[in-house]
């Protein structure tokens, strides 16, 4: 069977496999936000970058094949130092006040826990305004908070790819790219079954 050594450890893989795969069946956690199980593949949050052997660039853990006798660092100061930088850059739209009094020890979500691991330092918003998007006030059945979005499109994804409906879209460009519903906005016209897999899937509890 084919191997490869991550972080000093030799691990050996099934063909096929990706760097993700290898490093998360020996229990060696790269961080990833857009990345899920059950998911295509998409690799746009670049916070599984990490550093192989080889390459003058940091590669995707999360779509980079496994090769036998590849040598990958999953922490090496390239790749934290590309985490911390993507981290802050989502922190920019992300309400994290609460990290700077004493909520480092009870982070909220999958997305704090890194900024944590991390030690990203919170900075105070500016001009950039908090996200918005699938609000559906007074939808009794799934509460939203897009402020705590950070565009990974799980959720959108999910809708698609899992559950084969549809129904969420991502809306805009630039600083105004936002996740939505489809059709005008009213979940029922755009055939919503309320089935929970966005919920289930979102990383910060958006």
């Amino acid at each position: 069977m084919p191997a490869l050594t991550i972080d000093g450890r030799t691990i050996e893989f099934q063909p096929g496999a990706t760097i993700l795969d290898a490093a998360r069946a020996a229990g060696i956690d790269v961080p990833t936000l857009c990345w899920y199980p059950r998911l295509p593949t998409v690799g746009n949050c670049r916070i599984c970058l990490v550093t192989v052997e080889g390459q003058d660039k940091l590669m995707p853990a999360c779509a980079t094949p496994a090769a036998d006798g590849m040598v990958v660092q999953t922490e090496s100061p390239a790749a934290v130092e590309n985490r911390r930088g993507v981290l802050q850059f989502l922190l920019e739209r992300y309400p994290a006040a609460h990290l700077q009094n004493g909520g480092r020890e009870h982070p909220r979500n999958e997305f704090e826990r890194y900024v944590v691991r991390y030690d990203v330092p919170v900075r105070p918003r500016h001009e950039l305004p908090l996200r918005t998007g699938d609000e559906r006030p007074g939808d009794v059945m799934i509460q939203h908070d897009m402020s705590l979005c950070v565009l990974c499109t799980r959720c959108v994804r999910a809708c698609l790819d899992i559950q084969e409906v549809g129904v969420l879209e991502v809306g805009e460009r630039g600083g105004e790219t936002c996740i939505v519903v489809g059709g005008d906005g009213d979940p029922d016209h755009a055939g919503c079954t309320w089935c929970g897999e966005c919920v289930r899937v979102c990383p910060t509890g958006a």
